[in-house]
């Protein structure tokens, strides 16, 4: 991903440690480096919101938010679609379904759960996802949601990784363009950890021992 395009670009060098903001105890010395601080995101997260309204102006849209990493996302997100979709004729509805794939360091099959239930078609949809890594998982629920027979589709992150592997999909709306690190916080978890810290940030390497799943 180059640095430029509709999205932040965050540089391997463009980072802060995490004495300069406000964290856990018990994360903090678990990390290398801050990224994007929590009200950086919410800056973007307003262009994000008027953007997907000006391509969906008079239409309803049925978001999917891909859990449990998109949930925190999805929610800032939404409340503020719903602030800014009084200036067009815009309605939308919120859905959930879950795809679950890594386990410690290792990707593995991508399962999908809620999905069964949900009648997409001719709807307008746009996928909530909080990252994409290599882009398979999100591969798979687009290939998935697109069975249902929606009108249109659109896929909508929070950040995308910068590795030579992130090639299987690029979405509509992304967030910010980030280094290949592995990414914690903002409701983006290492085995169930850093989903409450506020910044997204990048895991040492005694951090992925230390919360390690056993």
């Amino acid at each position: 991903m180059e640095n430029k395009g509709n999205y932040i670009f965050i540089a391997d060098e463009d980072t802060l440690s995490p004495n300069m903001v406000q964290i856990s105890r018990k994360y903090k010395p678990f990390l290398k480096n801050i990224l994007i601080t929590n009200r950086t995101i919410k800056d973007r997260i307003k262009n994000i919101s008027q953007n997907i309204l000006n391509d969906c102006p008079n239409q309803e849209i049925i978001f999917i938010c891909v859990l449990r990493g998109a949930f925190r996302f999805c929610r800032d997100l939404l409340k503020r679609v719903e602030k800014d979709s009084y200036q067009s004729q815009c309605v939308h509805r919120l859905e959930f379904i879950r795809a679950r794939s890594y386990v410690n360091d290792v990707q593995e099959e991508v399962v999908i759960e809620g999905l069964d239930i949900l009648d997409l078609k001719n709807k307008s949809v746009v996928i909530i996802e909080d990252m994409v890594d290599k882009g398979k998982t999100l591969m798979k629920v687009r290939e998935a949601i697109w069975k249902k027979e929606p009108s249109s589709l659109k896929i909508c992150v929070l950040a995308y990784k910068r590795n030579v592997e992130n090639v299987y999909v690029v979405p509509d709306y992304i967030g910010f363009s980030l280094p290949d690190e592995w990414i914690v916080g903002y409701n983006i978890d290492y085995n169930g950890f850093f989903r409450d810290m506020p910044h997204v940030a990048v895991l040492n390497d005694e951090g992925k021992v230390h919360f390690r799943s056993n």
